[in-house]
């Protein structure tokens, strides 16, 4: 477990993307405890299952301080996936709201990743089909991306983006 500097604060995007067994309550749905400035009304009493989650960004794993869920729209959780070893690392995430990933935040956060050859796997909070793998199609990542289609995967291809050029100086 990494130790962290950084703190939910008001951050309270997980409370929705993320079921709660004791509180009977589903993934992407309202926590009926959630304060509506963010937060949580029952903080140091939440239940177990919210005191054991700790999101990526959390943790340090990923982002920077303007990436935080609830500014960035996406639930980074710290589970990572690698089917075979030629595959790129798949980060699992969650949207923080319907089409969030859709947004440009969202958008520079995901090519962020892509760039350093890690693909996420977003959970829609409205969109069928719910899993989708974002991945920049490269030919390291061509067949992975084949393969996950010959599954019956959704795949959502992006370009990378240009480099910026940056004044002689």
């Amino acid at each position: 477990m990494t130790i962290s500097a950084r703190t939910c604060n008001t951050c309270s995007a997980c409370c929705y993307t993320h079921g709660i067994e004791e509180l009977a309550k589903g993934n992407f749905s309202v926590c009926h405890h959630q304060n509506p400035v963010g937060g949580c009304r029952i903080y140091g009493e939440h239940p177990r299952s919210c005191q054991k989650f700790t999101c990526a960004w959390l943790d340090n794993e990923v982002g920077t301080e303007h990436d935080r869920p609830d500014l960035m729209g996406l639930v980074v959780t710290g589970k990572q996936i690698k089917f075979t070893k030629r595959d790129p690392v798949i980060l699992l995430a969650f949207e923080a709201w319907p089409n969030s990933v859709k947004e440009a935040t969202a958008q520079l956060f995901l090519h962020r990743l892509m760039s350093q050859d890690i693909a996420l796997c977003v959970m829609s909070a409205i969109t069928s089909p719910r899993w989708q793998y974002h991945l920049y199609r490269t030919p390291a990542t061509e067949a992975f991306g084949e393969r996950l289609v010959a599954s019956n995967n959704a795949v959502v291809w992006h370009e990378p983006l240009p480099q910026q050029s940056h004044p002689p100086g």
